[in-house]
């Protein structure tokens, strides 16, 4: 999860909660199957203020190490 804090802008607002999941995040209101990963997942930051923000995470399998693949405010309704 730390290396998703490298994805939050400089001066974000207090960040009230954090969520880790392993495979790719679903809008509440889609129909996508359930796929489990350890190699890739997603961490969405909820902020005191204004939209949360959904970073995904790549985990290399020869090395272990973890990077961000891309961040995006996390879509309404979600």
């Amino acid at each position: 999860m730390a290396v998703a804090t490298t994805a939050l802008p400089f001066l974000h607002p207090r960040i009230v909660s954090i969520e880790f999941a392993w495979g790719g995040w679903c809008p509440p209101w889609a129909r996508c199957a359930l796929i489990r990963t350890t190699d890739r997942g997603y961490v969405i930051f909820r902020f005191v203020s204004g939209d949360p923000l959904l970073v995904n995470v790549a985990i290399d399998e020869m090395t272990g190490a973890a990077t961000v693949t891309d961040s995006e405010p996390l879509p309404s309704g979600g």
